[in-house]
């Protein structure tokens, strides 16, 4: 098994979640968070990432300042990029992607491949 304990000091660490207002993802925050880490807190509902990072700031060790809730469907490529633009205008370096959400089956981005127009 893997105890708290075993978590080294994150401190100055910077991870993205995807799926993080809820299950795997949000205790992957909560620990990060726990142990020092800025966790940018990937959802699609924005008010439920919001929420959840309300939250996880009562962990012991967490600082509100280190949670940041984006909004981000993983189904579109205008919310990946402007996620992406969001976090490289604020973050020099990404230590860790926890990627514990996935698009919907019927999605911008398939519609976007079958089409052709998906080109980054």
């Amino acid at each position: 098994g893997f105890s708290k304990e075993q978590m080294p000091d994150l401190t100055g660490k910077v991870a993205i979640v995807t799926g993080a207002n809820s299950g795997l993802g949000y205790w992957t925050v909560y620990h990060l968070a726990e142990s020092g880490a800025t966790a940018v807190m990937g959802c699609r509902s924005a008010d439920k990432c919001s929420a959840a990072g309300r939250e996880i700031a009562l962990a012991p060790g967490a600082a509100p300042a280190r949670l940041v809730p984006r909004p981000l469907d993983l189904s579109s490529f205008s919310w990946v990029r402007a996620f992406g633009a969001a976090f490289s205008a604020r973050y020099a370096m990404l230590d860790a992607l926890v990627l514990n959400a996935a698009p919907n089956a019927r999605t911008e981005l398939n519609d976007e491949r079958s089409s052709g127009s998906g080109t980054s």
